[in-house]
């Protein structure tokens, strides 16, 4: 029972600490999107996440300017690209990924592509991967829609589209 409860404690404080963090990093991001955009925000996140973990995304775009870019739908936009790379960083088993963003319309378009360990969808629990869980939630909130295919062994293919709202 004593180990049950050390354990609980031990899962809050993780729990704690990552919501710190998380507040922490929206701070610091938010303050960027507002003054340099969502490009130079991105550039600047991606060299960092290869410095930090070795990873090198190859990065494209069309259409990206920040005049059209509703600001949920740039934030929105950051966030699901933050969790898509800090995904493949945990779990892909691979050093480079592939993401395009772009505008179509009246809607941004977004694709994070790895060629690493992938998963099975019928196994995944949502509750237990946060970082899919945030992601579906913020494509939720603008009325987008969202694909991820992947298998075991064979990577993984996310794909959203953000409506701006009218």
């Amino acid at each position: 029972e004593n180990v049950s409860k050390a354990h609980a404690g031990a899962r809050e404080l993780v729990g704690d600490m990552i919501a710190k963090v998380r507040n922490l990093s929206f701070s610091l991001s938010s303050g960027m999107l507002d003054e340099m955009g969502l490009l130079p925000t991105l550039r600047q996140y991606f060299r960092r996440q290869k410095m930090i973990a070795g990873l090198k995304v190859h990065f494209s775009h069309s259409g990206l300017s920040d005049k059209k870019i509703p600001w949920p739908v740039k934030s929105a936009a950051y966030r699901i690209i933050q969790e898509a790379v800090t995904n493949v960083i945990r779990h892909a088993g691979v050093d480079s990924m592939d993401i395009y963003i772009g505008v179509d319309g009246k809607a941004l378009k977004i694709s994070a592509e790895d060629k690493g360990n992938g998963f099975d969808p019928d196994n995944l629990v949502i509750g237990e991967s946060y970082g899919l869980l945030g992601i579906q939630n913020r494509v939720n909130l603008l009325d987008g829609r969202l694909e991820i295919e992947t298998a075991p062994g064979r990577g993984t293919s996310l794909r959203a589209e953000l409506p701006f709202p009218r």
